[in-house]
């Protein structure tokens, strides 16, 4: 019951919400830190709550954990526009050299007119 998690009945499904990704740690130290904890220590562990509270404060986790996500999500980033550049981008010599057999040559001989009629 600590922190509202009652919806949770079993921990697999505990653990697979709150801790089966980074970005899943991120939310849960999120959610732990904007609990209000409410509630007669007596009655409830709400005295608990605080403390871990300010343990998780303390040492900075949230910090520390949206860092590594950002890290992460940077790291795929560049997986990703490495993928791109090397199926979308050609190294320029290359390209010079599909410009060059793209675009025709122009025939440079000069060319005397005919003269005609049209009728």
């Amino acid at each position: 019951m600590c922190f509202g998690h009652i919806a949770h009945y079993c921990r697999s499904q505990f653990y697979e919400e709150w801790f089966s990704s980074l970005d899943a740690q991120v939310r849960f130290l999120k959610h732990t830190l904007r609990f209000p904890c409410y509630g007669d220590p007596e009655y409830t562990f709400s005295d608990v709550e605080r403390a871990i509270q300010r343990e998780i404060l303390n040492r900075n986790y949230l910090a520390q954990y949206e860092l590594r996500l950002a890290e992460q999500q940077q790291a795929t980033d560049l997986a990703l526009l490495r993928q791109l550049e090397s199926k979308y981008r050609t190294p320029v010599g290359e390209r010079d050299q599909e410009l060059q057999l793209a675009v025709p040559a122009v025939d440079q001989t000069p060319v005397s007119p005919i003269q005609g009629s049209l009728f």
